[in-house]
């Protein structure tokens, strides 16, 4: 029940590892016990009994929906963080291999209990907490701030389940996943995990067949949280296993800054003889949020900031069908975009809400964009690693600096343009003009792109998603072709 006290950060978390989380920091609150021995002051323990050994498959196919299998374990909110568990180096593996590779996910769980933190009743902060609050109240050093931050997390857990886990993860290769519909895939992932641990299902011969051939064509892992499950074991002695080293299996998380409250540290609190000013120090901590995710990401964080890998397009406004909102700022109208099934674009105009325009923020599906045109008023965010099929852009063309570094060759095809792009490892974008006969001028641009803008009649602007390749492309036939390196350049 240790980790129901621990901070846990969730840029370096990442819920599908082998052994503990590594996104668990340090203890906040202290493990002391209430009078009559019921566990720790503040923390509400209640029994969850149950068991589901059915290994229950879901396939994976971009970082995205990783990110959303993985805060089904690991609940964080849209509190601006930065996209979770990016810096994790379990998750950027399995970000790696989502390249060229589908993963399918078969878990069985077994829960035995669930604790709760009361908040308004709440347990002892950890000593070595309290000294950190002591520190952050005497100063409004931003570095004391981030060094505080990559010590306790930017969370705490207020929720969790305690019990045992298994997820089976198959990795299969994508040309070999586009030949096979998504049930068949599940049925037999959960039908081999089932038999690795000893529970084998009666098959019909075809679900064996299939089942063999799923099994031939994957390399499959194992991840245990807690006790295993023994083989051919059942519910019952997967529980009775479970009881004596129960692990945290679910858990939901609160920002960090929610700890600095009159409750918890006002004068009236366990800790109100220290005179704490918990306003101030909370206000430096929502200050100092994206600075400590740029300073995790100079480290080892792939992805952005805001929230999700998002390319940002200035002065740049996508036309179609959309759903219109109110958004307080670009992050909150990327993060909503990020977390809406099916969501691939946003545009944004920060000026509009000045000009009582409340519909200033404008998300997209993949389907439903159909060009772009040039507005100094809005940008836009494509999070490519939301996309599974394609965009196209119609009549759209791109700006980029006047300053471009470019490479100039003579190409007989778009093919041979995209390829050259491809083996650049600084190639942004490529133009393709024609010349006289056959030929075609591909000039390769090695910096940054500003915007799209509207083009010449019968221009057209393809997104790609990143598991079609090993990139993402835009580009516009006839006009300007765009290369966007997955991994090497996380935004223009």
């Amino acid at each position: 029940m240790d980790y129901v006290l621990f901070g846990y950060n969730s840029l370096k978390g990442c819920p599908l590892t082998l052994g503990y989380d590594p996104g668990f920091t340090f203890p906040i609150f202290s493990a002391e016990v209430t009078r009559d021995n019921g566990g720790p002051r503040g923390v509400l323990l209640s029994h969850d009994v149950s068991c589901d050994t059915s290994f229950t498959s879901t396939v994976v196919k971009t970082p995205y929906e990783l990110t959303t299998l993985l805060t089904g374990t690991a609940q964080v909110g849209a509190d601006r963080w930065g996209r979770p568990f990016s810096a994790s180096q379990h998750f950027q593996k399995f970000s790696e291999e989502l390249k060229q590779n589908v993963l399918v996910l078969s878990t069985a769980v077994c829960s035995i209990y669930h604790v709760k933190l009361l908040l308004w009743q709440p347990p002892s902060f950890h000593s070595s907490f309290v000294e950190w609050i002591i520190k952050l109240n005497n100063t409004d050093d931003e570095d004391m701030y981030l060094k505080f931050l990559d010590t306790y997390g930017t969370h705490f857990v207020s929720r969790a389940r305690f019990g045992a886990s298994i997820t089976v993860v198959h990795k299969m290769e994508d040309k070999v996943y586009r030949n096979l519909t998504e049930g068949h895939v599940r049925s037999a992932a959960s039908f081999v995990a089932a038999a690795l641990f000893g529970q084998p299902q009666t098959l019909t011969s075809d679900q064996q067949k299939a089942t063999n051939e799923f099994q031939n064509e994957v390399e499959t892992t194992t991840i245990a949280g807690g006790v295993p499950l023994p083989y051919a074991g059942n519910s019952l002695t997967w529980l009775t296993a479970a009881k004596d080293q129960p692990s945290a299996i679910h858990y939901d998380l609160t920002s960090v800054e929610v700890l600095f409250s009159d409750t918890l540290m006002g004068n009236s609190s366990l800790i109100g003889s220290y005179g704490i000013d918990h306003i101030r120090i909370r206000n430096n901590i929502v200050a100092v949020k994206t600075k400590y995710c740029w300073t995790v990401k100079r480290q080892d964080l792939t992805g952005e900031c805001e929230g999700s890998s998002g390319k940002t397009l200035l002065s740049t406004k996508l036309m179609g069908k959309s759903e219109d909102r109110a958004a307080e700022s670009a992050d909150q109208c990327v993060e909503g975009c990020y977390q809406l099934p099916g969501c691939v674009a946003v545009s944004f105009c920060p000026e509009c809400r000045q000009t009582n325009l409340s519909n200033n923020c404008h998300v997209f599906s993949t389907g439903d964009i159909q060009r772009a045109v040039s507005d100094p008023r809005w940008h836009t965010t494509m999070l490519v690693d939301k996309l599974e099929t394609f965009v196209k852009l119609q009549n759209t063309t791109v700006v980029v600096n006047s300053s471009s570094q470019s490479n100039i060759s003579t190409v007989t095809s778009t093919e041979d343009c995209l390829q050259s792009c491809i083996e650049d490892a600084t190639c942004l974008a490529f133009t393709l003009t024609n010349t006289s006969g056959s030929l075609i001028t591909c000039t390769r641009h090695t910096d940054s792109l500003q915007s799209l803008t509207q083009g010449a009649m019968g221009c057209e602007m393809w997104a790609f998603p990143p598991n079609v390749s090993k990139g993402h492309h835009l580009f516009c036939t006839d006009a300007i072709e765009i290369f966007l390196q997955y991994t090497v350049r996380p935004q223009f």
